[in-house]
């Protein structure tokens, strides 16, 4: 096998890769209970979005919904700290 060969090979592997992951993404559902959702969303915002838009948008998500189901529970999303927030803080 060629070095073009590899590398082709190399790529259409990473490429797969890719679209499965974007395919797993979208077909994950959000937790239901607004607790757990609290956690998932703010480690999520933590480690891999700059922010609660491009969070949705990637996932597929409403933020209208999110953000209701968690001002139910007393937080409220925080753009400059990019998380929710309890709104007694």
């Amino acid at each position: 096998m060629s070095v073009r060969e590899k590398r082709e090979l190399n790529h259409y592997g990473k490429e797969i890769n890719v679209r499965m992951n974007r395919r797993e993404k979208r077909s994950m559902e959000l937790p239901q209970d607004a607790n757990i959702l609290l956690s998932y969303v703010n480690l999520k915002l933590r480690d891999f979005y700059s922010s609660l838009d491009a969070m949705c948008e990637d996932l597929d998500e409403s933020r209208a919904q999110i953000e209701e189901k968690l001002s139910g529970i007393g937080y409220v999303y925080d753009p400059e700290k990019n998380r929710f927030v309890s709104q007694s803080v």
